[in-house]
C-alpha cells in the first residue's frame, strides 16, 4: 500500500514544489541517512553495497521527472506550431525518444545500484506522471469529475497497470495486494494536509522506524 503512495506523492511534489532541485537534494540526503538503518534492519550489518533503501529509488525517479520536464519545456519554447509538418514530427519524435532514454537510464541506474523496487520503482513514478498528463485528453471524464479528480483516477489506473506488470514479471501475486493504494489516491482532494507537524518529521520517520524495528528484533532474539 505504501510504495505506490510514495510514488504518487513524488509526482505531486514535483508539480507543486518551487525548487525541484532542492527537493531532489533533500531526498538524496535522507537516502544516505537511511542507508545504515536500512541495512541493519534487513541485513544486520552497517552497510550492504548490493541493496539500497527506497529513498534512492524515489530520488532517481524524481531526477527522471526533472529532466523530462526540462525536455518538455524546451520543446514548448520552440513553439513548434510555426514549423512545417515534417519538422513538427521530427521535434516530437526527438522529444519522445529523449524522454524514453531518460526513463530507461533512470530505471537502469536504480537496477544497477539495487535500490528498493529497483527499475520497477522508478517506472511507477514515470508511469504516474504520464498517465496524469494523459488525463487531460479525457474530455468526458474531465467534464464530469473535474481536472483534479480525473488526474487522480488516471494515476490510480497507472498504479493498477504497474501492479499487473510487476506481478507478471516476477511470476507471483505480490504487489497487487496493495490495491488499497488506488482507492486512497482517488480519494485525494489535491490539497495539502492541515497539520502543524514539521515536514522533517515525515522524512525522519523512515530511518527512525527502521532502527526501532531493528532494536525490537534484536531484543526478541536476545531473550528467546
Amino acid at each position: 500500500v505504501a510504495f505506490p503512495l510514495f510514488c504518487f506523492m513524488i509526482v505531486e511534489w514535483y508539480h507543486y514544489t518551487k525548487n525541484k532541485w532542492k527537493y531532489f537534494l533533500r531526498l538524496l540526503i535522507f537516502a544516505v541517512i537511511s542507508e545504515i538503518p536500512f541495512d541493519l534492519k534487513f541485513e544486520e550489518v552497517l552497510f550492504v553495497p548490493d541493496y539500497q533503501n527506497v529513498f534512492f529509488t524515489l530520488s532517481i525517479g524524481l531526477l527522471a521527472l526533472i529532466i523530462i520536464g526540462m525536455i518538455e519545456k524546451k520543446v514548448e519554447g520552440l513553439e513548434i506550431a510555426r514549423f512545417t509538418s515534417s519538422k513538427k514530427w521530427g521535434i516530437i519524435t526527438l522529444s519522445a525518444f529523449s524522454q524514453l532514454s531518460v526513463t530507461a537510464a533512470a530505471c537502469g541506474a536504480a537496477y544497477i545500484i539495487s535500490s528498493d523496487y529497483r527499475d520497477m520503482g522508478v517506472l511507477l513514478i514515470v508511469m504516474i506522471y504520464y498517465f496524469e498528463k494523459a488525463s487531460f485528453f479525457a474530455k468526458g471524464i474531465l467534464a464530469k469529475y473535474g481536472e483534479e479528480k480525473t488526474k487522480n483516477y488516471f494515476a490510480a489506473f497507472a498504479v493498477l497497470m504497474w501492479f499487473l506488470i510487476h506481478d507478471i514479471r516476477i511470476g507471483m501475486i505480490n504487489e497487487i495486494t496493495g490495491i488499497a493504494a488506488m482507492f486512497l489516491i482517488t480519494a485525494y482532494n489535491g490539497k495539502k494536509g492541515n497539520t502543524r507537524i514539521p515536514k522533517i518529521v515525515f522524512y525522519a520517520f523512515y530511518p527512525v522506524h527502521l532502527i526501532f524495528l531493528y532494536l525490537i528484533r534484536d531484543y526478541i532474539w536476545i531473550y528467546e
